[in-house]
């Protein structure tokens, strides 16, 4: 039976055989498969030798009356904050889709429950602006006859509701300080 160095990772101490165990057992193409692991020792003459050795099947010990019932309630307390988060979430969006109401006009609210989308004038540039329902890619820059011309990104990097997202995209759009400096680091995907 060969020695086994007691550190696979390091380098052996013999002076003739310098590689790692480490390195020779990557370098003999060494794989694991689904019952039997596969690994490459080298022994202190420097000889490498693949052998298989079987990795025991573990079957946990069954949960005993305390833990199953620890497990039951640490369940219930998961689902109880899953559905607590769910409403927040619920609640979060249904004010942003109200506070991006309240602020846009009669004609894009109309516009946007009728499509998903409202139009908005660039402040600098008179450029026109559809805003589609969503947070990425969703900003398209349209001629007059409604026509796009390419598609613009850029949201919060936060996971904000999407009625928030588009109000600030408005916002900056339509501010004539704004528009400019938020179109130069907008992502663009020209439209063909």
């Amino acid at each position: 039976m060969p020695t086994f160095y007691s550190d696979p990772i390091t380098s052996t101490t013999n002076s003739t055989y310098t590689t790692s165990v480490f390195n020779g057992w990557i370098t003999t193409g060494a794989t694991a498969t689904t019952a039997t692991i596969w690994t490459s020792w080298i022994d202190v003459t420097g000889t490498s030798s693949t052998t298989a050795i079987s990795a025991p099947y573990y079957e946990p010990p069954p949960l005993t009356p305390e833990q199953r019932a620890e497990q039951t309630a640490q369940n219930a307390r998961y689902a109880l904050e899953r559905e607590q988060l769910r409403r927040e979430s619920r609640r979060a969006k249904r004010r942003a889709l109200l506070t991006m109401l309240r602020f846009i006009t009669d004609q894009q609210r109309a516009e946007f429950k009728e499509r998903g989308y409202f139009h908005v004038q660039g402040g600098a540039t008179g450029q026109r602006y559809r805003i589609n329902r969503g947070r990425i890619a969703n900003i398209d820059v349209v001629d007059a006859a409604g026509k796009v011309l390419r598609r613009l990104c850029a949201h919060p990097a936060l996971d904000v509701p999407d009625c928030d997202t588009m109000l600030a995209q408005a916002l900056h759009l339509q501010s004539a300080a704004n528009e400019e400096q938020f179109v130069s680091i907008a992502n663009v995907r020209h439209v063909q």
